[in-house]
């Protein structure tokens, strides 16, 4: 069965309540809400090695999908990544952001400056063509596209 979520780090102080938010966290909720994402029962198989991920993603934008269009992050070869939105920005006021990612095992794993708290969150990640297929803590998953930059 799927239903609607809210992304990784489910904002606010209480975990048995989703509608529940901490006041610092508009743009976070925001975000969350735009992310497309799915219940499922646990990690999907063929997940992708951790090499394999950091090169799939380095150099090259990642456009995630959400319910007001895509959500372009481009993962830079350093280790760091950015992103701007202007859905974002007009909703919120915060539309661009940086941060870090990194391999962890055979996870990607991201922390933004500002963004869902600026807490790290991580993702298995599988590849069909130029389309990624995520899946995150508590089996949260979503999709994304992969330009060369």
């Amino acid at each position: 069965m799927h239903k609607s979520c809210i992304v990784p780090g489910r904002l606010g102080k209480r975990e048995d309540n989703p509608l529940h938010f901490s006041s610092h966290s508009k743009y976070c909720l925001i975000i969350s809400a735009m992310i497309m994402c799915t219940t499922t029962a646990g990690a999907i198989a063929g997940d992708m090695a951790g090499p394999d991920i950091k090169k799939t993603v380095s150099g090259k934008t990642v456009h995630v999908t959400t319910s007001l269009g895509p959500l372009p992050i481009t993962y830079h070869a350093n280790g760091t990544m950015k992103s701007k939105s202007t859905t974002i920005a007009n909703l919120t006021g915060v539309g661009k952001d940086k941060g870090l990612w990194w391999i962890s095992g055979h996870k990607l794993c991201q922390k933004w400056t500002t963004w869902l708290e600026g807490k790290a969150h991580c993702v298995s990640v599988q590849r069909r063509g130029n389309k990624l297929m995520w899946t995150g803590m508590g089996g949260r998953t979503g999709t994304a596209r992969i330009s060369s930059k």
